[in-house]
């Protein structure tokens, strides 16, 4: 937030030249990254250039690619088909500019995928770029939590762990709360430079809940790298199915003492009726209480509990049930998040989870509540936000777009999509506080069928307010699994 307030201020200080991702390969998948060219898009910045690097056993660089970014259009790579060395674990994708990236992070979507799944993530861990940067990602060692506690014979719960450029030998701390109890684990990792595990918390569940286990939580303390930004991906996987949905994890602020200067946060998201709709809170947030309500555009507000961290439970909330047990009929809600004393966490992060009601890989998609602090300090900056709709025959796609807060007023936008050749797609829309625009399958369906698609295009949402997102999901046709991104 520092760093954003900086280079609104004064864009030409600290410039940044290289945004970088890691991407694991992983065994039973094929990898995939796509982004839309966001740098010329949104900032007309016409001299970014991608490299991507391929990594073996050994962590060295056994192939590259080079290409320059000059188009509008949806870049995506299969990996596999660029490299066809099969030793090689791991990717880099580094992107470099004369001008000014502002961001580290550049906003690409990193798939794997199989005949039963297309796992989306957001770039989630790199390489970081200079002593400065290591400074300050590195200076606060935490854990990573946001780890769904799942047990099935079929379907395991788990994380993948990445190293950056130097050998890693050594323990990962996995700390669980079940009910009063504080267990302690050690599981060892050896591991060569930009190599990746797969490590399973299978043996650590406890096998008496089936399903989602909301009286256990995990947190996990991998080893501080150097010069590297570590977030874990985390979440459900089946070596049967050959199917996962994951997500990346979330660092524990139990002892960052970071708040804003109100007592509250939010966000929209859309209902969507057809499916299973739940929110997952868990015990990350600086030292807080926190009472969760869900407010519809009737002003009516609901209680759902209280998530406290430091802590050992989890807040889950269906959302169905909510909404059938209220006998309401609408198509989004706030979720608010209030302290009755003190000031709201600066991050108040949760799981939003929907999908097939039968289908136990649904998409469940890291998220962070607003703040108006955030926002209020550029009221005259535009609304730029996009991501990610797979656009496939084996897949139902559905997207929503909303503003932050039910206080919002109309607010005209007008929405894009972008495939990999062009602009297929352009409408103009207003949005309001009484209902979100949704895209269903239908609609998408028609719109690959009339241009011979598939793939993952891209969408954006140009409005001149700053408050406009979006989230996306699909599901597999056959298998029902699940997996989605809100935008960037």
């Amino acid at each position: 937030e520092k760093d954003r307030k900086l280079y609104h201020k004064k864009p030409s200080k600290f410039s940044v030249h290289r945004s970088s991702l890691l991407i694991p390969k992983l065994k039973n998948f094929l990898t995939q990254i796509s982004f839309l060219n966001h740098f010329l898009l949104k900032r007309n910045n016409n001299q970014v250039s991608l490299k991507i690097s391929a990594y073996n056993k050994e962590g060295r660089c056994v192939d590259t690619f080079f290409e320059e970014l000059i188009e509008k259009k949806v870049y995506s790579y299969s990996l596999d088909d660029i490299f066809k060395d099969t030793k090689t674990v791991s990717y880099q994708a580094e992107f470099f500019s004369g001008k000014n990236l502002f961001i580290p992070f550049p906003a690409v979507i990193v798939s794997h995928y199989s005949k039963n799944c297309y796992n989306m993530v957001h770039s989630y861990n790199r390489v970081l770029n200079d002593s400065e940067e290591n400074f300050k990602i590195n200076s606060e060692h935490t854990s990573e939590g946001a780890v769904e506690s799942y047990f099935n014979k079929d379907i395991e719960s788990g994380f993948i762990i990445h190293t950056g450029q130097k050998k890693l030998k050594q323990n990962i701390d996995l700390l669980i709360y079940r009910k009063k109890r504080k267990i302690k684990k050690r599981i060892k990792v050896n591991l060569n430079p930009f190599n990746t595990k797969l490590i399973s918390l299978k043996k650590y569940i406890n096998k008496n809940s089936k399903g989602i286990s909301n009286n256990q939580v995990f947190f996990i303390k991998a080893p501080q790298q150097e010069f590297f930004y570590g977030r874990l991906l985390a979440g459900l996987f089946s070596n049967k199915q050959k199917s996962l949905s994951m997500n990346h994890s979330y660092y524990n602020s139990n002892n960052l003492k970071e708040y804003f200067k109100d007592n509250v946060s939010s966000r929209i998201y859309p209902y969507f009726k057809k499916f299973e709709n739940k929110v997952i809170f868990y015990p990350l947030n600086s030292k807080s209480n926190l009472e969760i309500i869900l407010k519809f555009p009737n002003n009516k507000e609901i209680s759902c509990g209280e998530i406290s961290s430091p802590g050992s439970k989890v807040l889950e909330i269906n959302i169905n049930k909510i909404i059938n047990k209220h006998n309401l009929n609408y198509e989004m809600y706030e979720l608010i998040a209030k302290t009755k004393n003190g000031k709201i966490p600066s991050r108040v992060n949760h799981q939003f989870v929907v999908g097939p009601k039968k289908s136990e890989i649904k998409a469940s998609i890291n998220n962070n509540l607003v703040n108006k602090f955030v926002y209020s300090n550029f009221s005259n900056k535009k609304g730029f936000c996009w991501g990610p709709i797979l656009l496939n025959r084996n897949y139902n796609t559905h997207l929503s777009i909303f503003n932050y807060y039910l206080s919002c007023k109309k607010n005209p936008c007008v929405f894009k999509i972008y495939s990999s050749k062009k602009l297929i797609y352009k409408k103009e829309i207003i949005m309001n506080n009484q209902k979100p625009v949704i895209f269903d399958e239908k609609f998408l369906e028609k719109i690959r069928n009339l241009k011979n698609l598939n793939e993952i295009c891209w969408y954006s949402l140009e409005s001149p307010n700053n408050n406009v997102n979006a989230i996306s999901f699909h599901i597999n046709k056959k298998s029902q699994n699940a997996s989605g991104e809100h935008s960037f």
